[in-house]
């Protein structure tokens, strides 16, 4: 386990939870961001599900009063099945297990902001933030999930169900001002640094981008 997850471990340094469930070897190595330090995957044992992600969810408080953001994932999927998941806001990569419904769904954010690969060979599954990790668990050719992507798989046959985008964009011109831009412009930096448990550091280019954070931060 060590060598496998030789470099996922810099990606998550705070904790290491290594489970078995329903033949199945899950491994989650936490960054801790926002809430509190909770330990994945989030299990629901009556329902057989199981769900694991990495990122943050920015709008978890808007789903109910909890502790930390993934904490949302698994009630969103009771409530709304396979359509939770453009519910969320954030820069993820997820994955949940439906075992009674034998469905796997896995997500990518719109720019796939969190790495998520896969590979499926001789009957065997694996899934990761990196390549290295699947790899060396002796798979030849692992694939990168591309962004903006969900797939629904049958958990028994690892099968494709069903491919989405996981947003869809309106790319026509509705707006004559930058009001509405200026106003998403200070939610995004707003979202993203709001709960947040670590200091802030911002790399400047003296270009306008960076510069334009960083007096939003100082705002």
């Amino acid at each position: 386990l060590q060598e496998v997850i030789e470099f996922l471990k810099r990606r998550g340094p705070d904790a290491t939870n290594h489970l078995q469930y329903r033949g199945i070897s899950f491994v989650h190595t936490l960054l801790s961001m926002t809430g509190k330090l909770t330990i994945q995957p989030f299990i629901d044992g009556e329902n057989d599900l199981v769900a694991f992600f990495n990122g943050e969810i920015y709008n978890y408080l808007d789903f109910g009063d909890y502790d930390s953001d993934g904490e949302c994932i698994i009630p969103l999927y009771r409530e709304h099945g396979d359509a939770f998941v453009p519910m969320l806001d954030g820069e993820f990569a997820l994955a949940l297990f439906d075992f009674a419904n034998d469905k796997m769904i896995v997500s990518t954010d719109i720019f796939s902001t969190k790495p998520l690969w896969m590979a499926i060979e001789n009957g065997d599954f694996a899934l990761g933030s990196y390549e290295s990790s699947i790899l060396r668990l002796g798979f030849e050719n692992p694939i990168q999930i591309e962004a903006n992507t969900t797939i629904i798989f049958s958990i028994s046959e690892l099968k494709e169900l069903e491919r989405r985008p996981f947003w869809t964009f309106d790319l026509n011109q509705h707006k004559t001002d930058f009001d509405d831009w200026d106003t998403a412009f200070e939610n995004a930096i707003r979202k993203r640094t709001s709960g947040i448990k670590h200091g802030i550091f911002i790399g400047l280019s003296s270009g306008y981008d960076s510069g334009a954070i960083a007096c939003e931060l100082n705002r």
